[in-house]
């Protein structure tokens, strides 16, 4: 089950060190790629060190955009398989962390991100953070997932997973307005008042319940500055971006970063 959801609010660690030789996997981004869409497809978004490790290897900052076509290194390590195990060609000794890293190799095959699977391509990927964060070879499966969002903000970064309650359904979450367009603009005092931040603080908050209960979801209007605020008055800004693409003010205006017009 797809859906769709649009808002419009009237106003009133001490990391293992990587094999240095070893090579990363790089794929090109596709149109309205963000960061944490790319990471998500290859399922790296759960653990914080595989973002930072992101940023590094494409010497980007937290508020650089994604350009469609280009080719970003992800944090995928990229071993040639010896055809006798994972944990001697990778050089660990933990079993679960082997079972681990073949689950991921096949689901990626099934996915359909990987052509062959690693014993016949004699090619085995690993995630980053199952060798150089903090913890990862020792952590055993639990019942709860959780998982860091900066796009929520540092108080609210934190995604605990509690229940299965929407697994298998998709939400794209839309907050409307944004970039040059505040959508209705008010007075509370001396300070301003837009529509698009507390449209976008209300579709923060609901991105993030959606995930808790399991869902996908999929946060379409994104401001890599605001996550989720408790402050009365939210300050307007214009930084908003659809999927990393600028938002025109005129919606027939040819978009900058993707060369094509909005629909």
């Amino acid at each position: 089950m797809i859906v769709i959801l649009f808002f419009s609010l009237l106003l009133l660690t001490t990391p293992m060190a990587a094999i240095d030789d070893t090579p990363y996997f790089e794929t090109n981004a596709r149109s309205g790629d963000g960061v944490l869409t790319l990471l998500g497809r290859y399922h790296l978004v759960e653990e914080a060190c595989n973002l930072e490790e992101f940023y590094r290897l494409n010497e980007m900052n937290a508020d650089d955009y994604l350009l469609e076509g280009k080719a970003y290194k992800l944090p995928v390590l990229i071993f040639k398989y010896n055809s006798k195990s994972i944990r001697s060609t990778v050089g660990i000794s933990d079993y679960d962390q082997a079972v681990r890293i073949q689950k991921y190799n096949e689901r990626l095959v099934n996915e359909q991100l990987r052509e062959s699977d690693y014993r016949t391509s004699k090619v085995l990927w690993v995630p980053f953070h199952e060798l150089n964060c903090q913890g990862a070879a020792s952590v055993k499966p639990s019942n709860k997932k959780s998982y860091q969002l900066p796009i929520l903000g540092p108080k609210e970064a934190d995604v605990i997973v509690k229940s299965d309650d929407l697994q298998g359904q998709v939400y794209y979450v839309i907050s409307g307005h944004g970039g040059p367009d505040p959508g209705a603009v008010s007075k509370s005092g001396r300070s301003i008042l837009c529509e698009d931040e507390y449209a976008y603080d209300v579709s923060l908050r609901l991105f993030k319940l959606l995930l808790e209960q399991g869902a996908k979801a999929y946060l379409i209007i994104e401001d890599q500055n605001d996550g989720i605020r408790d402050h009365e008055i939210l300050p307007c800004d214009q930084d908003e971006r659809c999927r990393g693409a600028e938002i025109p003010l005129n919606q027939g205006e040819t978009t900058p970063s993707t060369g094509r017009r909005s629909k």
